[in-house]
């Protein structure tokens, strides 16, 4: 019977262990949960950041053909195919890439 009544010290001690080790096992549980939150939101963020250049990209190659588009029905309008077009414009890039060794 002397076994079983515990002094009341001992009973303090004894939640104060309790304590301690949920508070352990509570910092363990962060230690984890902190990194992987960490590492979520970074993969999030890469993520959207993907998503957004490639949308960027989609609306840049849609506007690059509609003015290639648009060109290519003036050309017409005028009477010049693309290319004769493009051999023009050769000659002038040509001719300022000479200009501006020159100076």
């Amino acid at each position: 019977m002397t076994d079983s009544v515990q002094p009341s010290g001992s009973d303090k001690t004894a939640s104060k262990s309790n304590t301690e080790n949920k508070n352990v096992s509570g910092g363990a549980s962060l230690k984890i949960v902190v990194p992987l939150l960490l590492v979520a939101v970074v993969g999030a963020a890469a993520g959207a950041a993907v998503y957004f250049l490639q949308k960027k990209k989609k609306q840049e190659a849609a506007a690059a053909a509609a003015r290639r588009e648009r060109r290519l029905r003036r050309l017409q309008e005028i009477g010049c195919s693309q290319e004769e077009f493009e051999k023009l414009l050769n000659e002038r890039k040509q001719a300022s890439v000479r200009r501006g060794k020159r100076r």
